[in-house]
């Protein structure tokens, strides 16, 4: 069936492969950070290697910031075009995206 899941691992399960590198990495995760921090606060060291690491610490604490997209309203630049859907409707391309126009107001 289309879509549908026929093999590999069932949700949830750990990949066996690389488990242990996980597990090797995370054992020096403190160390990591103590460096990092080391770096960020050194004052002889590059303004851009303190940055990079200062960003490598909040990643970690706080996860990485998510990608703001922008885009321009073609529904003002083309109001007089219409969409065509499968079922044989169409209507206004302004009055289509008027769902995600309004979606896009509620993430600011």
């Amino acid at each position: 069936m289309k879509g549908m899941k026929t093999g590999g691992r069932k949700a949830g399960t750990p990949n066996k492969a690389t488990g242990h590198i996980r597990e090797i990495a995370q054992a020096h995760g403190a160390d990591a950070v103590a460096l990092l921090r080391k770096v960020m606060d050194d004052d002889t060291a590059p303004p851009a290697v303190r940055v990079s690491a200062a960003n490598a610490l909040l990643d970690r604490g706080y996860g990485k910031p998510t990608d703001r997209i922008e885009h321009a309203d073609v529904t003002e630049q083309l109001p007089n075009i219409f969409i065509s859907f499968t079922d044989g409707k169409s209507m206004p391309l302004e009055e289509a995206m008027r769902p995600e126009r309004e979606r896009c107001e509620l993430l600011k």
